[in-house]
């Protein structure tokens, strides 16, 4: 949130303040003249009503959450691009001079998994200039003007896509404060009225001071249990939890240090769309409310929720052994928010074309090793996974057994 010390002052939802709140100016209208003792007048009431309705017409928070997800998914997309990009500027590179050359350090590409938003943003601009001064030096490996000009124009939409993100953060932020603080005026006028028309009836007429507590006019009241099943579905971006009896809404909280929380939902279904910043870790915590109040909390979540992993890079092969049959080792980076890799495998005759790949084991390291037949070629490519995602696949490599002299 954008003011983590704006709070509530109420414990009823958003809609049923507005019902409320309309519902009191009519009652308000009704007893204007026994009101008219503590100062209450025909403006008062014109004034609350506008800002009811005022309020009521601010788009929910639901709005504002969908244009994140777009802006995320769509910076997600062009983040993704420019990955692809940096990568098979840099296998050019490598393929004319080693990944050990000059040429090749200049880049500034190893651990590119690794690298925050604002690391890969100048690394991509500067791969771009020193592509630019290669572009004669490989044009036999396919390298062209018109590729970094598309790739100018990649990094630019990256680039764009990030302030767009980040705009519509500050966006949901700004609107979230708003909407809390033109409640808590709401909230405050109609308290104010209320304890007013309780003062004027509570000995005279009973019916008419009802119609003056806030609290209990929705089916409020009674125990709270703490929400049952608190989770964060990974594909679908939603947060549910189980209903919970005499629940008339909830509340979940978000904090980056399980210290300092701020409010992102209030509202009357058990389940809410949402979707985290992605690679920073969050506490998260649910809490059911009525007319006397809120419950217990939840069990807290932590995780750590990624829009996209990144494609496995530098993937090397390498064989071993003093005698036959050798072993073939394959090694890759770590892709930051991975927690297992899918290593595929194509055995052919030496020398040959890749054939079809096949699964041959889900590893929790950046490690695969297996025995060789010799006198083949073993093609490979990783995929990096998580719980809740995929990459795509990186690109494959290969190494020949060559056949046992003995």
């Amino acid at each position: 949130m954008a003011d983590l010390t704006v709070r509530r002052t109420y414990n009823i939802t958003d809609a049923e303040l507005c019902m409320f709140t309309s519902n009191l100016c009519i009652t308000m209208t009704r007893d204007l003249t026994d009101l008219a003792t503590f100062g209450v007048v025909t403006g008062n009431i014109t004034a609350l009503l506008a800002l009811g309705n005022a309020f009521e017409v601010l788009p929910p928070d639901a709005v504002y959450v969908g244009d994140v997800m777009i802006a995320t998914q769509d910076k997600a997309a062009k983040m993704a691009v420019v990955k692809e990009t940096i990568r098979t500027m840099a296998l050019r590179v490598a393929m004319k001079w080693g990944e050990n050359s000059g040429q090749y350090r200049k880049l500034q590409v190893t651990g590119m998994t690794h690298f925050s938003e604002d690391k890969l943003l100048f690394t991509a601009r500067s791969v771009h200039t020193i592509m630019t001064g290669y572009l004669t030096d490989l044009a036999s490996l396919g390298l062209t003007s018109g590729m970094l000009d598309d790739f100018e124009d990649a990094n630019q939409a990256y680039e764009e896509a990030r302030n767009a993100q980040n705009e519509a953060t500050s966006v949901r932020d700004m609107k979230a404060v708003e909407r809390i603080t033109k409640g808590n005026e709401i909230y405050a006028l109609v308290s104010k009225y209320c304890e007013i028309g309780k003062l004027v009836y509570q000995a005279t007429n009973p019916s008419k001071y009802r119609d003056y507590v806030i609290y209990g006019t929705s089916g409020g009241g009674g125990a709270l249990t703490a929400p049952a099943n608190f989770a964060y579905n990974f594909v679908s971006n939603v947060f549910s939890w189980d209903a919970v009896t005499n629940a008339t809404s909830y509340q979940i909280e978000a904090s980056d240090n399980g210290t300092d929380w701020a409010e992102i939902y209030a509202d009357v279904a058990a389940n809410f769309s949402y979707v985290p910043t992605s690679g920073v870790a969050k506490h998260y915590r649910v809490r059911a409310r009525n007319a006397s109040g809120f419950g217990d909390y939840a069990a807290e979540l932590l995780f750590t929720y990624y829009d996209a992993l990144a494609a496995v890079l530098g993937l090397a092969l390498g064989l071993t052994g003093a005698t036959y049959p050798l072993t073939v080792n394959v090694n890759w980076d770590l892709v930051t928010g991975a927690s297992a890799y899918k290593v595929f495998r194509s055995i052919v005759n030496f020398g040959g074309s890749a054939g079809t790949y096949s699964l041959v084991d889900t590893v929790g390291t950046n490690t695969y090793s297996e025995v060789t037949v010799d006198n083949k070629r073993y093609y490979f490519y990783v995929i990096a996974a998580n719980d809740y995602r995929e990459s795509a696949a990186c690109a494959a490599m290969w190494v020949d057994v060559p056949v046992n002299p003995a």
